[in-house]
């Protein structure tokens, strides 16, 4: 190409036209306690790719021009209940997608290399149909107390239509699997006084993943995840505080472990606490206490008797101790001494051992600095003295400038 074109470098181009189609209808205030919106649109887009220069004397499938065609459709809903006390919205929706991969012949390129490219983009066509199901719903038990309910459904059928994607000679097989989402989640939230705020919710999920075919069935599995949680916030002149706590296991069961050796379920457990607390000590200076720990477990998984076997545990605990003056009302700096430390450990049947460690702990520095009403500088920098499992002691300086500037 080079020597006939006289560079070695080619020019492409893309062209993207696209068309939209949409409508929107809204009624509010339905016996004056219900609102209702519909929408839909059409979508359409075409690609066309193309190449400067075409060396036909020594063609190759990658000489063609190609462009692509996608329509989407998607209709949606909405349904909105307001009662004194409680509150509720469910939603529908329903997307269709189809997109086609074309290439364009060329009469002075032989067809075998036509034909090459054309099996190419016929593997990429896909077509996707998306149903989703959705509400969030308020209730008010007394003036200080709320409960929420959050529930989600979704469905996908993804599907590659192409017979080449059964090529054994690629090694590709076709993609096409069918997607099943549920999730669930419950919320208390309570006002103990208009400094204190805490809630608590419990969260399902629920994945289902289904290959159709038989060539990537042996990935067909469940996802279930269980989440507990708990968070409070406590703001006043001197005090603010905030927390948060969760326990989380994740469970990924494959369909067929029971008849095939190269799949296994797996859990993650993971337990996490987090705190941070400042104190104003005067007009000017206040300090700020922060800590958090998460400890993890991973392993096998025996779904049937709900009995896993722990093979990987992780601890992280980080804290940070810093002390603060205030230049002005949006303006500080504060410095202090932050620590870090990771141990990953191994089991062997019961017995946890150790497999390394890593220490850090070193001072830190943090200003904020407000110029005007646009211009916020924003700069932090520390120095962490890190020691691995049978390695000497590192020294690393960080320092990290941030200038924010509203136009």
């Amino acid at each position: 190409q080079a020597n006939f074109f006289g560079t070695d470098l080619n020019v492409e181009t893309r062209d993207d036209d696209i068309l939209t189609f949409g409508e929107n209808l809204t009624y509010n205030n339905i016996f004056n306690f219900i609102d209702f919106d519909f929408n839909g649109g059409l979508y359409f887009r075409n690609v066309e790719r193309s190449t400067l220069y075409k060396l036909t004397s020594s063609p190759s499938k990658n000489v063609f021009d190609t462009k692509i065609d996608e329509f989407r459709l998607y209709l949606g809903s909405s349904f909105r209940l307001r009662l004194t006390d409680f509150s509720s919205q469910f939603r529908i929706n329903y997307t269709e997608r189809d997109e086609k991969h074309i290439v364009k012949n060329m009469s002075d390129v032989p067809e075998k290399f036509y034909l090459d490219r054309v099996e190419d983009e016929l593997k990429k066509n896909n077509s996707s149909l998306r149903f989703q199901l959705g509400s969030e719903s308020a209730y008010n038990l007394i003036s200080s107390d709320t409960l929420y309910l959050n529930l989600f459904l979704s469905k996908l059928v993804y599907n590659t239509p192409s017979i080449a994607n059964f090529s054994n000679r690629s090694n590709i097989f076709r993609d096409d699997r069918d997607e099943l989402l549920y999730i669930a989640r419950l919320t208390y939230k309570k006002f103990f006084s208009k400094f204190f705020t805490a809630s608590l919710f419990v969260e399902a999920y629920m994945n289902h993943l289904v290959y159709i075919y038989a060539e990537r069935s042996s990935n067909n599995n469940w996802n279930r995840v269980i989440r507990l949680a708990s968070n409070s916030r406590y703001n006043d002149k001197i005090l603010f505080s905030s927390n948060s706590f969760e326990v989380l296991a994740n469970y990924t069961i494959y369909d067929f472990e029971d008849i095939l050796n190269t799949v296994r379920s797996f859990s993650f457990r993971q337990f996490s606490f987090t705190d941070t607390t400042q104190i104003n000590l005067s007009k000017r200076f206040f300090t700020t206490l922060s800590g958090s720990i998460k400890l993890s477990e991973q392993g096998g998984l025996n779904w049937k008797s709900f009995s896993t076997k722990p093979a990987r545990y992780i601890e992280e605990y980080s804290g940070e101790a810093k002390i603060g003056y205030r230049l002005n009302s949006e303006s500080y700096f504060n410095f202090g001494i932050r620590t870090f430390r990771y141990i990953e450990s191994r089991f062997e049947g019961k017995e946890k051992i150790e497999n390394s460690r890593i220490e850090s702990i070193g001072p830190l520095f943090d200003l904020s600095v407000k110029f005007r009403e646009d211009l916020y500088l924003i700069g932090s920098s520390w120095i962490e003295f890190i020691s691995q499992s049978l390695k000497s002691t590192r020294r690393i300086v960080n320092f990290n400038i941030r200038i924010l500037l509203t136009i």
